[in-house]
This record gives C-alpha cells, structure tokens and sequence, in this order.
C-alpha cells in the first residue's frame, strides 16, 4: 500500500509503525524505547509523541481520502478509496440496482 504512496505519506506510516511498535513494548514488556534513547520527559521526547499522534490523525484521514501519488499512478479502486461522486455513468448506476452508498440518498 505505501509502496506507491507519496514520501509524506510514507514517512506517515513509518511514523505511525514505529509508535506502534514503542506502545506494543511497553504493554508487553514494560520498555519505552522512546524515554529509554532519549530521556524521560524531554522535549525532544514529547515531539516524537506529538509526531507519532499526528500521525495516527494523517492515517485515519488516509481512510476517507486518496494519497495524490496513489490517484495520478491510475490503479484500480480499492474500497478503502472514497466513495465516487453523486455522477454516476449509466452503466454504473445499472450495476448498483437501487444500492445507494451512504449519503447519496
């Protein structure tokens, strides 16, 4: 997925994998790397959290929209894609039947 992402949207991911891993290893093992490389409660601490959460915010928007790398590149839709315009071709609203995504109503 993030292969064919734009380099904001990578380093997004990366971000959001590396709080992951740093949570997954404090509830396991009771280890913060983030404190234990650079320090308990410093700033450089904090803004690797306010990065790491800013993050997690940039990937549940990826949920609703497209990355603009992703869009230009012309690859199929996946359903994680948005939802297309109320302007439907024809043939599409032939497929659909009277299915109506939600808030085209």
């Amino acid at each position: 997925m993030l292969k064919q992402a734009c380099l904001l949207c990578k380093v997004v991911g990366a971000l959001a994998i590396i709080g992951a891993w740093n949570r997954g290893l404090v509830g396991i093992l009771q280890v913060n790397l983030v404190e234990r490389i650079f320090g308990e409660a410093t700033a450089i601490t904090r803004v690797i959290y306010v990065l790491v959460g800013l993050s997690g915010i940039a990937l549940l928007v990826s949920y609703f929209t497209v990355c603009p790398a992703i869009q230009e590149s012309g690859r199929p839709a996946t359903f994680l894609d948005p939802l297309p315009s109320a302007d439907y071709s024809s043939r599409r609203r032939k497929a659909l039947g009277t299915f109506r995504p939600c808030g085209q109503i």
